[in-house]
């Protein structure tokens, strides 16, 4: 699949991302309430990108599941045990941050770290995927997630937790 996903070349769309991979990055390192709120936050990061560029969620949903579930499958198939597959997620965050585009390179960065979230919480996910699935989606059913009612503020309050002031001016 080729989706354009061209707004993550746009300094919106590489600061919510950045911060969604920020959010993503904590709660693989954490775990309990400390690990939902984590989800949570990258899913809001997430749902606010998304709003501001109306054609966001079905261009990523698709190179998501092409590429990001391929990344996915590789370094859960290679890690020995839990805490190599979290390491490794970990690593394609920290390296996919470092491209110069993200536009064909997110979802290898975000697919893994979905994931190995999505195993420990909602184990049996694999076997319900389709193609239409959305990864966030997956991962916010199973936290039982429900956006804020007013993302602009969410993310404002939210971003000062994940370095947002740094990764805004960086972009």
């Amino acid at each position: 699949t080729g989706p354009a996903n061209a707004h993550l070349d746009t300094p919106d769309g590489r600061i919510w991302i950045r911060l969604e991979w920020a959010a993503l990055r904590k709660a693989l390192g954490s775990k309990d309430a400390d690990r939902k709120i984590a989800i949570a936050d990258a899913l809001t990061f997430r749902a606010h990108r998304r709003s501001l560029f109306p054609e966001a969620a079905k261009d990523e949903q698709g190179l998501e599941m092409h590429e990001g579930l391929a990344n996915y499958t590789g370094l859960a198939l290679a890690g020995e045990n839990v805490s190599e597959r979290v390491t490794a997620a970990i690593g394609e965050l920290d390296s996919g941050e470092e491209k110069p585009t993200y536009v064909r390179s997110f979802a290898y960065a975000d697919g893994p770290a979905y994931g190995i979230l999505l195993d420990d919480l909602a184990p049996d996910w694999r076997k319900r995927l389709t193609a239409k699935n959305d990864l966030g989606d997956l991962l916010g059913a199973a936290i039982r997630f429900a956006p804020p009612a007013d993302l602009a503020a969410a993310v404002k309050q939210r971003a000062s937790t994940y370095d947002g002031e740094r990764i805004t001016t960086e972009e």
